[in-house]
């Protein structure tokens, strides 16, 4: 299904930009709100390449979506 108009969350841009940058595998669980969510791996990788720090020092907010000041810092730190 195509959503070009819908929102973006922020688990959904950590698989985006993780496949984007094809960053390493981690055995780090960073968050505990992103357990058994389908971007857990993905949010991880992120935090272990240092591209996130989370939404607070221990929750990601991953149904949240993604705000465009956000979007741009995670672009800046992946880049």
């Amino acid at each position: 299904m195509r959503c070009p108009s819908a929102d973006v969350t922020r688990g959904q841009m950590a698989s985006f930009l993780v496949r984007m940058f094809d960053l390493p595998a981690t055995a780090t669980d960073y968050f505990s709100d992103d357990d058994g969510t389908t971007h857990e791996i993905e949010i991880n990788k992120l935090a272990a390449s240092g591209i996130t720090v989370g939404c607070t020092a221990n929750t990601f907010c991953p149904k949240a979506n993604v705000r465009r000041d956000e979007m741009a810092s995670f672009l800046a730190r992946a880049m």
